[in-house]
């Protein structure tokens, strides 16, 4: 989830986190300085001091009136006939560390504040139905995905996605994004596009705010939306079809992780579980049933061993097991109950 009111900046410039006191107007926190200085070492700067100066000078030149636009920020310029221009920054995903609180969108950072309640417990049941269905190889919470050498994009929740060990995802085959209030739609659009154009097929936006519905994105096709009645699909990637209110509901999403993971095992429901129980049980007590037969000495002849292999009902089976010892022949023993 794009953080509420989250924004792209200035190159070199970071907006400082929500609730952060800079130490005097137009000046960034001390955590956006120490990360801008992190950024400049493995950047290559042999001036860390002077750059972070000029960290400050251009902060306080936006605060004093230049200040830089909203949403992209000054990663975009207004050009003479209204149109925006983009502009990549300097950025590169190389440079971030897993924890650090930052997306990149074409070299410009984008600050990704903590998720709120509302949009914390969603996250948690979409993963927990998308990584327990049959065919995923991999999920993920805030997966980083290194769409392009300056763009590093960690949607909600990834499904297989690709990458190797010690080293940032590259793409996945689906995302899925939780919209909720103060949802910055600018930058959601721009994540979506992004994600899209690196190869991931499917972008799901649960939509968190009014009636629940979930936006599907795919590439080379038009936007639809589907209500929380119905269900979603991704050939080749998901085994199995997933309602739209078990990416966001407690109890249906447990519902169909439960399903899933019998699914995996071979099971199409728990009452098969039941069923497979059940079936053992009357196995364990046949066998129980004939031990006892033969302990007292009596032979089964086939029309006995017919009766007891073809009887399903656990109470007639209780029932000869029980008369096996106080009857005097195997006739009375197995006779009907």
């Amino acid at each position: 989830m794009v953080a509420p009111g989250a924004q792209s900046v200035a190159p070199g410039v970071f907006s400082a986190a929500p609730g952060a006191q800079p130490v005097a107007p137009g000046v960034p926190s001390l955590r956006v300085i120490v990360f801008e200085a992190r950024l400049a070492v493995a950047a290559g700067c042999t001036n860390v001091r002077r750059h972070c100066a000029g960290v400050v000078g251009r902060t306080r030149r936006f605060s004093s009136g230049a200040r830089p636009m909203t949403g992209r920020g000054a990663s975009v310029e207004r050009m003479s006939d209204g149109h925006i221009k983009y502009q990549r920054g300097p950025f590169r995903a190389v440079q971030l560390r897993s924890g650090d609180p930052y997306e990149l969108s074409q070299g410009h950072p984008i600050f990704c504040a903590p998720t709120g309640r509302d949009g914390s417990g969603p996250n948690g049941l979409g993963f927990s139905v998308l990584d327990s269905d049959p065919a995923v190889r991999t999920a993920g919470v805030d997966t980083g995905l290194a769409l392009a050498p300056d763009t590093l994009r960690a949607p909600d929740v990834a499904v297989n996605f690709e990458g190797e060990a010690g080293a940032w995802a590259t793409q996945a085959s689906l995302a899925v994004e939780y919209a909720g209030r103060g949802q910055d739609e600018a930058e959601l659009k721009m994540k979506i596009a992004e994600l899209l154009a690196a190869g991931t097929r499917w972008v799901w936006v649960v939509r968190l705010v009014g009636p629940r519905r979930v936006e599907i994105h795919e590439a080379g096709a038009a936007m639809r939306t589907v209500g929380d009645e119905a269900t979603l699909t991704a050939p080749g990637v998901l085994k199995l079809p997933v309602p739209v209110r078990a990416l966001y509901d407690r109890d249906a999403a447990h519902e169909v992780t439960l399903r899933n993971l019998l699914a995996a095992k071979g099971y199409g429901s728990l009452d098969a579980v039941r069923e497979e129980g059940r079936e053992e049980g009357l196995v364990a007590v046949r066998a129980m049933l004939v031990a006892s037969v033969e302990a007292r000495g009596w032979t089964l002849d086939e029309v006995h061993v017919q009766r007891i292999a073809a009887c399903r009902d656990l109470s007639t089976l209780r029932g000869w097991f029980t008369r096996i010892v106080t009857a005097s022949t195997v006739e009375g023993a197995l006779a009907d109950v």
